[in-house]
């Protein structure tokens, strides 16, 4: 005889049209946040170093800012 199938786990429920909307709007400034990151990693790595702070940051951010990519609005700014 065989063995009965497990059931389907269930459907997780819908999102929130709060968490979407939350979603939505920091998206962008978490995009940016992992965009200043990498570059600043990038120029840390191109000097042989290896140690980010918060001026590797700044430079980071304003390489960023130099290419044309500039930061978003933060939420709490509106």
């Amino acid at each position: 005889m065989p063995k009965p199938r497990p059931s389907r786990p269930p459907r997780p429920p819908r999102a929130s049209p709060e968490l979407i909307r939350l979603v939505r709007e920091t998206r962008p400034v978490a995009e940016w946040n992992t965009a200043v990151n990498e570059e600043s990693w990038r120029l840390v790595r191109a000097e042989g170093g290896n140690r980010c702070g918060p001026e590797q940051y700044a430079r980071g951010r304003q390489s960023l800012i130099d290419q044309g990519r500039v930061p978003p609005l933060h939420p709490n700014a509106w």
